[in-house]
């Protein structure tokens, strides 16, 4: 009787205590411990996801040893063809790594956190101690000092201590340890430093031989000292005194840090320092006062230096002293705090008695400091400053100026040394205008002084002619005396003349003539104001008028459609009787000349012209190559209304529009308008490739479209089968192997003088040849490697499988033929990645023997509904004899059944009533139906 097992097999289970005995538990096959009779080709997973990447899903070689967790695992096998899974169990006994006993193991008693698992020893580097057991300590007073993995060496102190690891048993797998023998080794200890301080008012000859190992408590003795500050004192390793007073003749008041380093007695630990500090603190302060003008408040700062973290406070009185060193006045200040390591500013403002101050130099001084609290040096003191009183002064004359350049003079200027200034200074002011609060700023303005007078031009021009009062203020950037002017002042400048302004339309074809007249507004008197006009050819005025005027703004147009074709003469006069301050000129006059239907015509021309500029190489296409149909004694511009002629050698540029005009060389008058025309630069650019050797694909019927250039207008790119002249190719034309084909740029006609030469090399791979059988046998699990065997090959290419003429997904030659399915194939170069025409190719897959195939008859079945051998059935007889037929009797002759290819399994019922047969022995008749053999007879035991 065939009875069909579960095709993953059935769950097992195995316990392996000591992994890292045995080398082959790397490649730990789980396969081998599935019970029943599992399929190979499943899948492998592991349940616990944190071991993956111990399993190879593919095969199930499991590496123990790269699973660092002792416990049990559970490992589940599947499979394509069957519904069910299966699994193995494995209990995996722990492995603590091996002792560590002979010395191995060393920290230093200053590390708190000594990290126990860098001692265990391993039998092997790819072998590790499992992570998830517990570290003791067989001695129960030492177990305070470890902290899960950690050891503390800081609290335990130096000595040799005995620590365990230990993993837990699994299944019947015992517990197992490991010991470590640690050596805790003292750490250098480099003491405690205590600092020196010395006020810089203090004898220091006392200090002349210091040891400094007297400022430290607790040290090692091995240490030595370095001289961070690098004053020369550490002469020796085993030197420790330093002279103090040598150090502050040498380098003054400061801070200066020496270093005591002791070194360990193993390597476990690190060297450690500790630092004296020499502190000689210098307090001081300083006075700083800006330069001041006269009848201003004093103002000045005490601002303090010091090093060191000190607070002090302290009463200063001070004194002010002139250029002759007599006392002018003096003052206290009480409380003043020093409070900032950096130092701090202390703001002072005094008001002095009126007149206790003159112009001149002055020093500012410490009389006495009292009162100082917070430091027990006496030392302090604060630097006297040199600061000068200015009173400069500005002259401006009250004159009429012609102009709106304004000469003012300043006096009295003192330099910062009190001495009448010889310096040529920058200076920065604000002129503003009394009536209308305009302002006019002006910075850096260089003024030559000599014996404390300069002169200053003041620039008036931003304000009105009719005002005359003024402010000047002077701001000091950099400080100088000018900033104390400040002063008021008055200027009268001449008045502005009248404004005769004549606006002729068109001076060659006039028509019209505007009169423009701007006349300031007098207080007293008026304007005359007359024209006319004057024909040059006879001399005779054609036009008179007159009239009077107050002032202001007049403007209007004479027309001059009355005159006659010719040349004439405008004459705008003024004249006025006014007594303005300041006034000298009263008589204007101005005149122009102008005719009437003096224009040529404009020149006639194209308004677009292009230009190939290969056809001027080497040079460009200039203004002399216009083309101007007609037109005489041409002028060419730049644009409408240049009045500078343009070269005819000029080169003409891309884009740009000339303009061309005839001139009448009797009166010069030009034409009126002026003809354009706009250039066209053709400059077809030189086409360039980075592959003139291009691969392609016979299959891909590659064209034209296809060759890949570079060029600025790639729209513009045309192609021949010439180097010269030739025929045009459409981008259509197919490319032919080892053609060459030829590329220029072409805009509207005009080509560059060179074309780009591309030869295409297109592939043509050989379409693949099968000599071998289409009919075939299912069992003997041919594949299309198999085919391939039978495909004649070729070294520069590949097979490749598809399962349509078209499609672009490939097969895999792994897979297994089927019935009835046509498969495609074709060579593939490795190279390039061409393909042939693809064959097709169809397989039966019935052709088997069975002689040469294992072919039987079963003699049984039970069809009891336990999901085992329901089906009677003759396995695998369609490959042998695809057209056989069989019946079913039971023991009276009666037929139960009849069986063929389509309907191969008989499930125990009568076909015709779908009753269920009995237990027993039925009969069988089975034709071959193939190559004459003759028909077989049979029992079968139906069993339930």
């Amino acid at each position: 009787m065939l009875v069909q097992s579960q095709c993953t097999g059935s769950d097992g289970f195995i316990t392996i205590c000591e992994k890292d005995n045995d080398p082959n538990n790397q490649t730990f096959n789980l396969f081998d411990h599935l019970n029943g009779s599992p399929e190979l080709g499943g899948t492998w997973i592991s349940v616990n996801p944190v071991i993956k990447n111990a399993l190879s899903s593919d095969t199930g070689i499991l590496n123990l040893w790269s699973i660092n967790q002792f416990g049990t695992y559970e490992f589940t096998y599947s499979h394509p063809n069957c519904i069910e899974k299966a699994s193995v169990t494995v209990s995996l006994g722990g492995y603590p790594g091996e002792d560590n006993v002979a010395g191995g193991a060393n920290a230093c008693s200053d590390d708190s956190a000594v990290d126990l698992f860098i001692f265990l020893d391993n039998k092997l580097t790819s072998l590790t101690a499992d992570i998830n057991g517990t570290w003791g300590a067989r001695d129960s007073s030492v177990a305070m000092f470890v902290n899960e993995k950690f050891f503390n060496a800081s609290a335990a102190g130096p000595g040799t201590y005995t620590l365990t690891y230990t993993v837990g048993s699994v299944d019947t797998c015992s517990e197992r340890s490991a010991d470590v023998i640690l050596e805790v080794h003292r750490a250098p200890n480099p003491g405690n430093p205590e600092n020196l301080t010395i006020c810089s008012t203090e004898d220091f000859s006392a200090y002349r031989e210091v040891d400094l190992l007297d400022y430290l408590s607790g040290e090692d003795s091995n240490g030595i000292w370095e001289d961070v500050s690098s004053v020369g004192q550490i002469t020796s390793f085993d030197d420790s005194i330093i002279n103090i007073e040598e150090i502050f003749n040498s380098f003054g008041s400061g801070e200066y840090i020496f270093e005591y380093t002791v070194f360990p007695t193993h390597g476990n630990c690190s060297e450690r320092k500790s630092s004296v500090v020499v502190q000689i603190p210098d307090i001081s302060a300083n006075f700083f006062v800006d330069n001041q003008c006269l009848d201003e408040s004093l103002n000045f700062e005490i601002q303090h230096q010091r090093p060191g973290s000190i607070f002090i406070t302290y009463n200063l009185e001070y004194e002010i002293l002139d250029s002759n060193n007599s006392v002018v006045f003096s003052d206290i200040i009480n409380n003043i705090e020093m409070a900032d390591s950096k130092g701090v500013t202390i703001n002072h403002e005094v008001s002095l008695p009126n007149n206790t101050l003159a112009p001149g130099n002055y020093t500012i001084r410490t009389k006495e400091i009292t009162n100082i609290r917070g430091i027990s040096c006496d030392n302090l003191i604060a630097t006297e400053d040199i600061f000068t009183i200015f009173h400069p002064s500005i002259e401006i004359p009250d004159i009429c100026y012609m102009n709106n350049i304004i000469e003012a003079k300043i006096t009295n200027l003192t330099d910062n040394n009190g001495f009448l200034s010889n310096d040529t200074l920058l200076v920065n002011y604000i002129i503003t205008d009394m009536t209308t609060n305009q302002e006019s700023v002006v910075s850096n303005q260089s003024v030559n002084f000599n014996n404390g007078e300069g002169i200053l031009d003041l620039d008036m021009s931003s304000f009105p002619k009719t005002s005359n009062n003024y402010k000047i203020e002077f701001t000091a950037t950099p400080e100088n005396g000018t900033g104390c002017i400040d002063q008021n002042f008055i200027v009268r400048r001449v008045p502005d003349d009248i404004v005769l302004d004549l606006n002729i339309d068109n001076s060659c074809d006039a028509s019209d003539i505007g009169v423009s007249i701007d006349a300031p507004l007098l207080s007293n008197g008026n304007y005359k104001i007359s024209y006319n006009i004057r024909n040059l050819t006879t001399n005779q005025i054609v036009f008179d008028n007159t009239n009077d005027i107050a002032g202001g703004l007049s403007e209007f147009n004479l027309s001059l459609g009355h005159l006659e074709d010719g040349s004439y003469e405008i004459i705008l006069q003024s004249t006025q009787n006014d007594v303005t301050p300041c006034r000298e000129k009263t008589e204007f006059e101005t005149r122009k000349n102008f005719s009437i239907g003096g224009n040529p015509e404009k020149p006639v021309l194209e308004v677009n012209q292009s230009f190939c500029l290969p056809d001027y190489a080497p040079n460009l296409p200039t203004i002399a190559d216009l083309v101007v149909t007609q037109g005489t004694n041409l002028e060419w511009y730049e644009s409408e209304t240049s009045d500078v002629p343009l070269g005819s050698g000029i080169n003409l540029e891309d884009g740009v529009t000339y303009y061309v005009s005839s001139k009448n060389t009797d009166n010069n008058c030009r034409s009126s308008e002026r003809s354009k025309v706009t250039v066209a630069l053709i400059n077809p650019q030189e086409v360039r490739s980075d592959n003139t050797r291009p691969i392609f694909c016979d299959k891909d019927i590659p064209t034209i479209a296809d060759l890949e250039v570079i060029s600025v207008n790639p729209e513009n790119v045309v192609w021949y089968d010439s180097i010269q002249g030739g025929n045009q190719l459409a981008d259509t034309t197919v490319l032919v192997n080892e053609a060459s084909y030829f590329a220029v740029e072409n805009i509207n006609g005009c080509e560059n003088a060179n074309r780009l030469e591309v030869t295409p090399t297109v592939l043509t791979p050989p379409t693949p040849n099968y000599t071998g059988e289409t009919a075939l046998c299912a069992l003997d699990n041919i594949t299309l490697m198999d085919i391939e065997n039978n495909i004649t090959g070729n070294t520069d290419h590949e097979l490749v499988w598809y399962t349509s003429p078209d499609e672009e997904t490939t097969l895999d030659n792994s897979v297994l033929i089927k019935e009835s399915i046509t498969y495609y194939v074709a060579n593939v170069n490795i190279t390039y990645n061409c393909e042939s025409n693809r064959i097709p190719l169809t397989f039966s897959l019935e052709n088997c023997s069975a002689e040469e195939h294992y072919f039987f008859i079963p003699d049984g079945f039970s069809p009891n509904n336990d999901g085992v051998n329901e089906n009677y059935f003759i396995p695998n007889i369609n490959y042998f004899y695809p057209n056989y037929t069989f019946e079913i009797y039971n023991r009276y002759g009666q037929i139960l059944f009849q069986g063929n290819k389509s309907s191969p399994k008989w499930d125990g019922k009568n076909s015709t009533t779908q009753q269920n047969a009995t237990s027993g022995v039925y009969y069988y008749i089975l034709r071959y139906n193939k190559d004459n053999k003759p028909e077989k007879q049979g029992k079968i035991y139906l069993s339930k």
